[in-house]
C-alpha cells in the first residue's frame, strides 16, 4: 500500500461545518459523492471527480493532506528522528492508527 514516503495519497481534507452547503457546492462543480469506509464519525463525507478526492470534515479546524500506509507507528518513529514532530498521535493496537503533522513551511499531513 505504502506509495511513497507518507503512503498513497487518499484526500484533501476541508473544513466543512455546513456539510450540506458544501455537498451542494461540490455537486454544482462536478464532483461527485465518492464510496467510503465510513472509518470516520459522523460529519465526514467525501467526494470525486476522478482525478482528486475531497473529503469534507465537519469537525476539522484546516485543510490537510490525507494518506495511508501500513506501518504507520515506524512511519512516526521516522518523522521524530528526522525532527518532524507531531501535531497529533494515535497508536496501538485499539484503534485506526492516526500521526498529524505540519511540514516546516507547508501543509498540515494526516
Amino acid at each position: 500500500m505504502t506509495a511513497g514516503p507518507l503512503g498513497r495519497f487518499l484526500e484533501l481534507a476541508l473544513p466543512a461545518p455546513d456539510l450540506l452547503a458544501a455537498w451542494q457546492a461540490l455537486h454544482g462543480l462536478g464532483f461527485a459523492e465518492a464510496t467510503t469506509t465510513d472509518a470516520r464519525p459522523t460529519g465526514y463525507a467525501a467526494f470525486s471527480d476522478g482525478r482528486v478526492a475531497l473529503g469534507l470534515h465537519q469537525q476539522a479546524m484546516a485543510v490537510e493532506l490525507i494518506f495511508v500506509r501500513t506501518g504507520v507507528e515506524q512511519a512516526a518513529a521516522s518523522l521524530a528522528a528526522a525532527g518532524v514532530a507531531p501535531t497529533e498521535q494515535k497508536l496501538g493496537e485499539d484503534a485506526a492508527q492516526e500521526v498529524a503533522f505540519r511540514l516546516p513551511g507547508g501543509p498540515a499531513v494526516r
